[in-house]
């Protein structure tokens, strides 16, 4: 190969790349640090039960839509639809100044002028989707009719075709859930690592090979979270033990961690959850070395928003 012949390399890579979707979260501070979430690659997103897991992947959903103009498919196997929009009007309805927040809508007990309010937001979150370009799609799974593996590609496949537009981001919450799915394979764990092995290439030939990125959503184990509580550091005193987080914290699935190319982690006590913030905790990044230190993050859990708004400190009253 001539000199030409390798910068060419790296200019039709890139545009390949640009072509398929790059996805950012669209949270500085996030991307600073990891770079991309994904083009044509798994990302992972684990984190313990109620952590916020949900919580993040709509606010990155929200952010791509709006921020990017970019298309997201939300598969959805524990919170049904409804419940879905209304996290993410709520987010919106903070961000244009109307704020509702969305366990009252989730509760049933909005009044007349809140279910205005819902209207209201949710035609503005549309009339800038029209600006942007951007969209979200999201598919209910909460029935437990799991079908196939092939059958949910396929459905996927079917659903871009149909809208006429591939999805640049396909969000599945959880991948623990993709055990409803019918398989050869009688031992769960066994089956589902094999649904991620084979989800990693449908990232590369989804949509005629335009690609597009997979957020997994997944739990966190015991062990695994008392890593990332633990504020022990290690011998040269640098605080790196809190983040010597591996493969172990992922529950059942070594797939997740072998073929992701980017992992985080989740952590937001009661303590942060007051304060207004939580940390993400880069397991593992590709392209780019670890940060020493966990990623801070903005958060309002009321409004199912992270990443957006001012950081309240930790004070001793709160």
């Amino acid at each position: 190969m001539t000199k030409q012949d390798i910068i060419g390399l790296q200019r039709a890579y890139q545009e390949d790349l640009a072509k398929s979707g790059v996805v950012r979260t669209s949270m500085p501070q996030v991307d600073d640090a990891i770079g991309i979430l994904g083009a044509k690659s798994l990302a992972v997103f684990a984190g313990g039960s109620g952590s916020g897991k949900t919580t993040f992947a709509l606010s990155v959903a929200y952010n791509v839509a709006l921020a990017q103009g970019l298309c997201v498919d939300y598969v959805s196997y524990e919170v049904p639809k409804e419940q879905i929009w209304q996290n993410l009007v709520s987010r919106h309805s903070k961000a244009i100044g109307k704020p509702v927040k969305a366990c009252v809508y989730k509760e049933g007990i909005a009044t007349e002028s809140e279910l205005q309010t819902y209207e209201e937001v949710a035609t503005d979150l549309f009339r800038k989707f029209n600006e942007t370009g951007g969209r979200i799609d999201v598919i209910d799974q909460t029935d437990g009719n799991g079908g196939t593996f092939e059958g949910f590609k396929r459905m996927l496949e079917a659903h871009a075709e149909k809208r006429g537009r591939k999805a640049d981001l396909i969000i599945v919450d959880n991948v623990d859930n993709l055990q409803v799915l019918k398989g050869g394979d009688r031992d769960e764990a066994t089956r589902v690592n094999s649904y991620i092995i084979q989800l990693d290439q449908f990232t590369k030939t989804y949509y005629d090979n335009a690609g597009t990125c997979i957020l997994l959503l997944t739990q966190v184990n015991r062990t695994g979270l008392k890593k990332m509580s633990s504020a022990e550091e290690d011998e040269d005193g640098k605080g790196r033990s809190k983040l010597s987080i591996d493969v172990t914290c992922i529950q059942k699935f070594n797939a997740l961690y072998e073929k992701a190319t980017v992992v985080l982690g989740l952590i937001a006590t009661k303590a942060m959850r007051a304060s207004g913030m939580c940390f993400i905790f880069p397991i593992k990044l590709r392209h780019r070395p670890l940060p020493e230190e966990p990623i801070e993050v903005r958060a309002d859990y009321a409004y199912s928003s992270i990443g957006d708004g001012d950081l309240l400190q930790p004070t001793l009253d709160n």
